[in-house]
């Protein structure tokens, strides 16, 4: 058995293409439940279930690999690490940003693709859609523009503004392979390839200039 991820939900491999989600911490019950929804459950156990994937790795390896996501796996991306943070968020759990490093990228066959945010366990309180940011925390690249403008703690942040435009920055650099900047006319350029998709105008949304006119929604 071969420790993938260890936090308030562990991630081992029992053996090859075979992995276990463990619930360590009580307070992330709900979630729990929540993602077995993204992977084909084999064995189910109250505080863990069993799952069988062709590959299994996290998003940073694989985009070692790969340098790029296509198309529909940067939607899997978007909704699903989408749906997990709104999960997260109705427990009170919020983030100030995410990374290559906190997913886990999951292939269970040709036709299935789900990604699984796992870097659960450093969150911040959110209620009514309020992230009180309350203790000190690292600088990230992919923090929104109103995370970059704080210049002293406590303060409070409107939540949905800030995680989807950070999540939408790693979708953005999942579909090249180059670093840019992430200023509204430049992003707009680097999102031709899926021009007038319904991804494009889901990205455009989270990632508006304005805070007040950003907004998670694909259709």
């Amino acid at each position: 058995m071969k420790s993938i991820f260890r936090g308030a939900i562990d991630l081992v491999e029992e053996k090859k293409n075979t992995y276990t989600f463990i619930l360590k911490d009580k307070e992330y019950q709900e979630y729990f439940e929540a993602i077995k929804q993204f992977v084909k459950v084999n064995v189910e156990r109250k505080v863990a279930f069993q799952f069988e994937a062709e590959t299994l790795i996290t998003l940073k390896d694989f985009l070692k690999r790969e340098t790029t996501l296509s198309y529909n796996e940067c939607c899997s991306l978007f909704l699903d690490i989408g749906e997990q943070l709104k999960t997260l968020s109705e427990l009170g759990k919020g983030y100030l940003s995410i990374d290559f490093e906190d997913i886990i990228f999951i292939k269970s066959d040709e036709d299935n693709i789900s990604m699984i945010f796992l870097n659960i366990d450093e969150s911040f309180l959110v209620k009514n859609n309020v992230l009180e940011v309350s203790k000190p925390y690292k600088k990230h690249e992919y923090f929104s523009p109103q995370m970059k403008l704080i210049t002293q703690i406590p303060t409070n942040i409107n939540y949905t503004q800030n995680i989807f435009y950070s999540l939408s920055m790693i979708v953005c650099n999942c579909l090249n392979s180059i670093k840019f900047d992430y200023r509204y006319d430049d992003y707009k350029k680097h999102l031709d390839c899926i021009l007038e998709t319904k991804l494009y105008w889901a990205l455009l949304r989270c990632l508006n200039d304005e805070p007040e006119d950003r907004f998670y929604l694909f259709i």
